[in-house]
């Protein structure tokens, strides 16, 4: 097969949150899903700046810069721009 043209793929991409949340919260409440390490934990950083994230509760949020935050499910924060808060 031979494809011509540019890719849309960026532009028309979509992230359904709310289902990735939704299935992340299923897998933490059985157990499927195991906490960072520490070492990743502290690796972590904001997407939107950069500034180093604190988790607390069911929130990352970034200690420096733009102060925002992310929703975890469980152990597991979900990084993406589209659930920030």
């Amino acid at each position: 097969m031979h494809v011509q043209g540019v890719s849309m793929a960026e532009e028309t991409a979509e992230v359904d949150v709310e289902l990735t949340v939704r299935e992340l919260e299923r897998l933490a409440r059985h157990g499927d899903l195991v906490p960072l390490p520490a070492n990743i934990i502290g690796a972590l950083r904001c997407p939107s700046c950069s500034g180093r994230l604190r988790l607390v509760g069911e929130r990352a949020s970034c200690e420096e810069g733009c102060g925002r935050s992310w929703p975890m499910a469980g152990p597991v924060p979900i990084l993406l721009e589209e659930a920030a808060g």
